[in-house]
């Protein structure tokens, strides 16, 4: 039994530093190719480098989400690779998942001043925001997210369900239609303007 426990323990800890090895390694590997400012647009253009962040992505899920060791090895791979949008947003979805709703703001504060065009960054700043109980601000993120991601459909029902509780539907189904002339033949678009007008009671 004694002998076991200990291989087990063995196997653990050599789990635990093969993890560790494969994140630092693939972050020093995006630095270096200058990719750590982890934008869709800047991978899809780079297949190798897209392939090196899913696995750093998928090493920090399990390192930082479940194990007891992952937040405080968060802490030094943010000191070590202080300019990774990548951890930043990994360390405003630990603050958030530990009720830490205003430290993830901030985060994610940080975040979209880097990259204000990031219709993700906004649509979680929404979500942060409205969790602080500071709707109106909500609104307005939703609102930014939906601009940069028109056929979002998880970004529209979030604004929708604001937007009711607000009493300002009429607002979003003008963005709707300012969208529509960007996008005209949005099948998506045209989907959502006509739930909101029947919500609304407005004849098309």
């Amino acid at each position: 039994m004694i002998v076991v426990l200990t291989l087990a323990l063995l196997s653990q800890d050599s789990s635990s530093l093969a993890l560790r090895r494969r994140v630092w390694n693939g972050l020093s590997t995006l630095e270096r190719a200058e990719q750590h400012l982890t934008t869709r647009r800047e991978h899809q253009a780079d297949t190798a480098a897209a392939r090196v962040l899913a696995d750093v992505r998928s090493d920090l899920d399990t390192m930082v989400f479940a194990t007891s060791w992952g937040a405080a090895e968060l802490d030094q791979l943010r000191l070590a690779f202080p300019g990774s949008e990548l951890l930043t947003r990994y360390a405003a979805r630990l603050d958030e998942r530990a009720g830490r709703p205003e430290a993830a703001l901030a985060e994610m504060d940080r975040l979209i001043w880097r990259d204000p065009a990031d219709a993700e960054l906004q649509r979680t700043r929404g979500r942060l925001l409205d969790v602080v109980q500071r709707p109106r601000e909500a609104l307005d993120a939703y609102a930014r997210a939906l601009d940069l991601d028109p056929e979002n459909d998880s970004t529209f029902r979030s604004l929708q369900g604001l937007a009711e509780r607000l009493g300002t539907l009429d607002g979003l189904l003008d963005q709707i239609r300012r969208l529509r002339i960007r996008l005209p033949n949005s099948r998506t678009l045209a989907d959502h303007e006509t739930e909101v007008s029947q919500r609304l009671g407005v004849r098309r």
